[in-house]
């Protein structure tokens, strides 16, 4: 193996871990904002039901539900030649 073979082949790996980060940095960011987002479309759900929701599993559950339908996660597939 040459030199520039081994040269890409660091530069893929280097590209591959920079995927990787950047991959749970925008699940850390999503999930931060799903949490933000879960009283308001607690708030909401309650609303729409006419029901207040004293049950606090319960409640959770429809917050993290509403959270999700409002910010779902992204579908991204990465193909990647073996010869590249």
């Amino acid at each position: 193996m040459g030199r520039e073979e081994r040269q890409r082949r660091g530069t893929r790996g280097a590209y591959s871990w920079t995927l990787v980060e950047l991959t749970q940095a925008a699940a850390r960011e999503r999930e931060l904002l799903r949490s933000e987002m879960r009283p308001p479309a607690l708030e909401v759900c309650a609303q729409l039901d006419g029901a207040d929701s004293a049950d606090p599993v319960l409640g959770r559950t429809r917050g993290d539900r509403a959270a999700a339908r409002l910010l779902p996660d992204p579908a991204m597939t990465l193909i990647v030649h073996p010869e590249r």
